[in-house]
């Protein structure tokens, strides 16, 4: 197991200073580096122990169906929710959580910032709970829409009582690698840390 998982990060004091500076910033933070070279180890490592965590790890068949990276992480915010979510919120989530409840009916079209607004209303009820930290690996495999919703949220100056966390592969297959570009040329809201080979 210690060969697997060494007890001990080493040589990741400037990756770490730099993820601490941002969460004290309240900016999010993207670790960005080609695959295996420690990302999710040094994410791991530095949520640990935080309180109100959310995790998730995006999935290779996320890509090609919209939201389908975020629901998992949309789940645990309802789950962690507090009692009293206004009802046209909840029939807006229900669009992607079934058990939100009746989504709305057929004839009212979607329409995405209705939808976003819903989901940030979901993560400012969470934060209530207790949900202060959001963390997300393997970045790269989220489809366009998931991608977008999550630097929206990460941004909302109605979460700011929220640190978001990122990884991905820098080498990512498809277009989240032409997303994740726009993340780093972001500089004012998120912070990129490129990972190394040691």
């Amino acid at each position: 197991p210690a060969l697997a998982r060494p007890p001990r990060l080493v040589g990741r004091a400037d990756a770490v200073a730099r993820l601490q500076g941002a969460w004290d910033q309240g900016r999010a933070a993207l670790l960005l580096g080609e695959g295996g070279i420690g990302k999710t180890r040094l994410l791991d490592d530095f949520v640990r122990g935080r309180a109100g965590l959310l995790s998730l790890r995006m999935r290779p068949g996320d890509a090609g169906t919209p939201y389908a990276g975020v629901v998992p992480l949309l789940r645990q915010a309802w789950q962690r929710r507090p009692p009293g979510l206004p009802d046209d919120v909840s029939a807006e989530l229900a669009r992607l959580l079934p058990e939100a409840g009746p989504a709305p009916h057929p004839e009212r079209k979607a329409s995405q910032p209705i939808l976003w607004q819903a989901v940030e209303a979901l993560f400012g009820a969470a934060v209530a709970s207790g949900v202060e930290v959001i963390a997300v690996d393997d970045l790269h495999h989220a489809d366009e829409a998931s991608l977008d919703l999550l630097r929206w949220l990460a941004a909302s100056p109605l979460l700011t009582d929220q640190r978001w966390l990122f990884a991905a592969r820098a080498d990512g297959p498809g277009d989240a690698t032409v997303r994740l570009g726009e993340w780093a040329a972001d500089a004012a809201r998120v912070e990129t840390v490129a990972l190394r080979p040691l």
